[in-house]
């Protein structure tokens, strides 16, 4: 049988690979037959040999190549290997490969973008660069420089920027970033971001809410003034200062507002929400919202049940706000009391009650709960319902 001719046939790079100078690649190749134990290996551009990447390596397969950062720039870039030990024992990529001209590409930001002053954004970026390089980053507005974010800062695609509190606003913002090595080699955000003009918007409260006095509820704004700043909160009726609900706060957008139970109910009230280190940024609920009074609703019975006397059932109820610590608990007859069940019992909106043996039947039952404290904070059920002798 006849014996192939010993092969090296190179795998990669065989074309279409963009392999950034700085840093390390992998050479592969496969090999057959008996071309030797080691093999050279030569980089060649535009077929003339370039350099020798290494003049000899063990024929296993594989070679890292850290690829020097002054390498030359290039789209016909190809690898030679060949046998020490047998010259004609040779291959070169099928096609050619490219060490990219050096670039810097801005990711974010690009265009579009808001960031607010106060706060930490990425900059991000593509780079061809060597990554071992530094780059240098800027900020313009309207073309012109406005400070250096950073003079020299590792060439690995992101940077972290804390926006200046005091930064001046502005719609026509820009990021420049620039090779420290190669000033010509620098990109420029292709659109204009912002950094917004100061400002707080109210989300909650903001018309026809229905807050329980005695009850906490969370005012909510976005903000685009410095997250670390403060904000005073303040209660409007009929547009005219009720009360300061807290005189600094941190503008976090959220606060609690435990609602006084001696608040005045009212639908005309509004909040406020004023900069403490600038008033001129405040903003004011849109509409009205209403604070409304404490409330009881009996839950059950609520209309339509048979209950039979002599048998156990639970009277339940819910409440919003501070109607106090215990109810009483009546039966009514055709709307007129009939018995009171309970004259006190503890708010927690669930009461046994074993139906009398004797109690009256009758199709025309409602349950009347009223706080102790204040017998203003009642609530009826909403139907009638049935005591029956026995189960229909």
């Amino acid at each position: 049988m006849m014996s192939l001719n010993p092969t090296i046939t190179v795998l990669s790079p065989d074309g279409t690979e963009s392999w950034i100078r700085g840093t390390t690649q992998t050479i592969k190749w496969n090999s057959s037959g008996s071309p030797g134990a080691y093999v050279k290996i030569e980089l060649l551009k535009a077929g003339i040999l370039n350099r020798t990447i290494t003049a000899i390596t063990p024929n296993d397969g594989t070679h890292p190549w850290p690829i020097l950062g002054t390498q030359a720039p290039g789209t016909d870039y190809k690898v030679r290997i060949t046998s020490t030990s047998n010259a004609s024992y040779n291959d070169t990529s099928d096609n050619s490969f490219i060490i990219p001209v050096p670039s810097i590409k801005v990711v974010s930001p690009n265009g579009s973008e808001n960031w607010t002053r106060g706060t930490t954004q990425t900059i991000r970026w593509n780079s061809t660069e060597s990554p071992k390089s530094y780059v240098k980053i800027e900020l313009l507005k309207a073309g012109i420089l406005n400070r250096t974010i950073i003079a020299s800062t590792l060439n690995d695609g992101s940077h972290p920027w804390l926006i200046l509190a005091t930064q001046a606003p502005g719609t026509d913002y820009k990021i420049r970033i620039t090779s420290t090595a190669n000033a010509s080699n620098n990109d420029t955000s292709d659109n204009f971001f912002t950094i917004p003009v100061p400002s707080i918007k109210i989300v909650l409260p903001n018309g026809s809410e229905n807050w329980t006095r005695g009850t906490t509820q969370t005012i909510r704004w976005n903000s685009t003034e410095n997250p670390k700043s403060y904000v005073k909160i303040e209660l409007l009726k009929a547009g005219i200062l009720n009360r300061t609900i807290i005189a600094s706060t941190l503008n976090d957008g959220s606060h609690p507002w435990p609602i006084l139970a001696t608040q005045g109910i009212g639908d005309d009230y509004r909040i406020r929400i004023t900069s403490t280190i600038n008033a001129s940024i405040n903003d004011t609920s849109d509409n009205n919202f209403n604070i409304v009074p404490p409330k009881i609703t009996v839950t059950s019975p609520n209309g339509g049940q048979t209950w039979i006397r002599g048998k156990p059932y639970q009277i339940t109820w819910n409440y919003n706000g501070s109607i106090g610590t215990y109810v009483k608990i009546e039966l009514l007859k055709n709307g007129v009391d009939n018995r009171t069940i309970f004259p006190s019992t503890p708010n927690d909106k669930l009461q046994s009650w074993t139906i009398p043996t004797g109690q009256a039947i009758g199709t025309d039952y409602r349950v009347r709960i009223t706080s102790t404290a204040n017998p203003a904070y009642n609530d009826t059920s909403d139907g009638n319902f049935n005591i029956s002798a026995t189960t229909p």
